[in-house]
């Protein structure tokens, strides 16, 4: 109500349908219970329209309520939109491909120290088959 909100909230509590029944009805996972006329999921509901809210009528009516103030919001050109491209092509499974011969197997022996000159492996200094040769 005091204009502090400037983007559109779009809103609906569920649990309107509490007061079809003759006896409290506990509703949500932590057993939420209105405790009077005005926790109900109606009054939050009329509250948060009275605050500016968009509210639908029901819960089913939200998806188009959504679509009602998006497109508001684009002619009024407050949202410009644009071309998102095309949706990348999903990659083929890998199990697949290793089937039909496209990628090959993944090594299965891994080094971190490599040498890209092409010399031989060295750790600390030492050739590698020194370090193995002399048990180090």
């Amino acid at each position: 109500k005091a204009g502090r909100i400037t983007k559109p909230i779009i809103w609906r509590c569920v649990g309107t349908c509490a007061s079809c029944f003759a006896t409290e009805v506990q509703f949500g996972h932590a057993g939420a219970q209105a405790r009077g006329d005005t926790e109900t999921a109606a009054a939050k509901n009329k509250a948060m329209k009275e605050a500016g809210f968009h509210v639908p009528d029901s819960f089913d009516k939200l998806p188009e309520m959504i679509n009602l103030v998006y497109t508001e919001m684009v002619q009024n050109g407050e949202i410009v939109e644009t071309h998102e491209g095309e949706t990348p092509q999903v990659p083929m499974d890998y199990t697949w491909a290793k089937k039909l011969g496209m990628v090959r197997k993944l090594a299965t022996f891994i080094s971190s120290i490599a040498d890209d000159r092409g010399e031989e492996l060295k750790y600390c200094g030492i050739t590698i088959n020194d370090v193995f040769a002399k048990e180090m």
